[in-house]
């Protein structure tokens, strides 16, 4: 007779393999996030849907991802703090912030900063233009000049330039193992940044498990739609032909 696994009823609740984690752990990285997220939640609540409209969590958020990143790939995925693990997930569940950790973790700490300027320039432009930021970029996106800068031609995987290969590896052991800490609510935006970083890999089928666990867990997360469409059609350009 088997035994069942210390976690088979946490691992049951994903369609997809996970580490091992310590209930412990668990527990611990719950009593964090209570701690970051309710604050969080209250805000979201006041703001109402779409988040793109920058309230000062998110734009806290934007200046803290860089730091956080370059901390947490200096650590070896099993010994990360769970706090900061915590502001991780955290992170993660902003709108646009899953695609920055995704990015800065492939191309380092520049392309962080480049892409925090881009969104603090775009928040300053909307209330110039007397805009929503969602709307703002709606309009950018629609006119095509959105998608032009470095930093979105990296994310679409347009240009050769290549991801570092250490610092895929480490944020692939380090996203699995914070999702695999937390509960299913937390878990759609971090699938969404380990799904990019396995297409940047060239693993595009391993890529689109990752998003179909994201959909089943979030079918209308904003990003999981567009990423699956983007790599059943196409691979990055820093992959070669074979």
């Amino acid at each position: 007779m088997t035994m069942p696994h210390k976690n088979s009823e946490f691992l049951y609740e994903s369609y997809v393999h996970l580490p091992y984690v310590d209930e412990w752990e668990r527990e611990a990285i719950m009593d964090e996030l209570l701690d970051i997220c309710e604050p969080l939640s209250e805000t979201r609540e006041r703001a109402g849907a779409g988040m793109l409209s920058f309230n000062e969590p998110h734009i806290n958020a934007l200046f803290d991802v860089v730091p956080l990143v370059e901390s947490l790939l200096k650590v070896e995925p099993n010994h990360v703090p769970l706090f900061h693990a915590a502001e991780l997930v955290m992170v993660c569940n902003f709108p646009s912030l899953a695609e920055a950790v995704a990015l800065q973790i492939a191309f380092g700490r520049e392309i962080g900063v480049e892409n925090r300027r881009r969104w603090l320039s775009l928040i300053t432009e909307a209330k110039i233009h007397e805009m929503s930021v969602d709307d703002y970029v709606l309009e950018l996106t629609n006119r095509s000049d959105f998608a032009c800068d470095r930093v979105s031609r990296l994310f679409r995987g347009d240009e050769k330039q290549s991801p570092v290969g250490e610092r895929l590896q480490l944020g692939i052991a380090l996203l699995r193992r914070v999702i695999a800490l937390v509960p299913t609510p937390y878990r759609a935006g971090l699938l969404c940044a380990l799904a990019w970083l396995q297409w940047a890999s060239g693993k595009r089928a391993i890529s689109l498990v990752y998003l179909e666990e994201a959909a089943r867990l979030e079918p209308d997360h904003t990003l999981v739609f567009g990423l699956t469409v983007h790599f059943s059609s196409r691979k990055p350009a820093w992959i070669p032909v074979r």
